[in-house]
């Protein structure tokens, strides 16, 4: 059995409860759309970096192709020194 209260204060902390409840579930909903539009920002942010460095590592691969073929002994002589270089590093282990 229930005893109705009829003190108005108790009647104010509930109402404040209640209103309590109802503001943090709509800060929630603000948080939660926050973080989305920010989550949204930095993907659209990664493929705008991926796209650049994309086109950055073409531009160089064009450049590296140009000199090869302007220089093709040259080249063939840093890819050996390269190698040597290599194969004497590993070779030491």
């Amino acid at each position: 059995m229930k005893i109705a209260n009829t003190d108005p204060e108790v009647d104010d902390i509930k109402q404040d409860i209640k209103s309590l409840k109802n503001h943090a579930g709509e800060l929630t909903e603000h948080v939660k759309a926050d973080g989305r539009e920010k989550v949204e920002e930095m993907t659209n942010r990664a493929h705008e970096q991926l796209h650049h460095l994309k086109d950055a590592g073409r531009e160089k691969i064009r450049t590296m192709e140009s000199y090869v073929q302007e220089n093709p002994v040259q080249s063939i002589v840093y890819a050996f020194l390269g190698g040597l270089a290599a194969s004497l590093l590993l070779g030491r282990r």
